[in-house]
């Protein structure tokens, strides 16, 4: 089955016997402890990184991906789950900021960077 029949099968429950549901659909979480094992950009970008190999870039980058941190998604989940009004709707959670594909990379780059301590 398809994220789309899911939500429609839900939605009809909803409508058909009073199951209180609420779709959310979640955009490129980001967090601590992302293993990266569903295919996600920013922890197989670390992994390249910390490895020293070369960060691969699909197309030409421009491609633009909103990242939400693990914590905004949690605090919208516990709102959703505490908002009657949210019953039998669909709701996204991620953010609006914007980057393009091609800067993720550098930014993994620099953050996953060996540091040494200050003297």
């Amino acid at each position: 089955m398809s994220k789309a029949t899911d939500e429609f099968l839900a939605l009809a429950h909803h409508q058909e016997v009073g199951l209180p549901v609420t779709v959310v659909r979640l955009f490129n979480t980001t967090g601590p402890r992302q293993t990266g094992a569903y295919g996600m950009v920013v922890p197989r970008f670390v992994r390249q990184a910390i490895e020293g190999r070369p960060l691969t870039v699909y197309g030409d980058g421009s491609q633009m991906r909103c990242f939400t941190n693990v914590r905004d998604v949690v605090a919208a989940l516990m709102a959703l789950a505490a908002t009657p009004a949210a019953i039998g709707d669909v709701v996204n959670v991620g953010t609006r900021a914007r980057s393009r594909s091609v800067t993720l990379p550098l930014w993994c780059a620099k953050s996953s960077a060996p540091t040494r301590p200050s003297s």
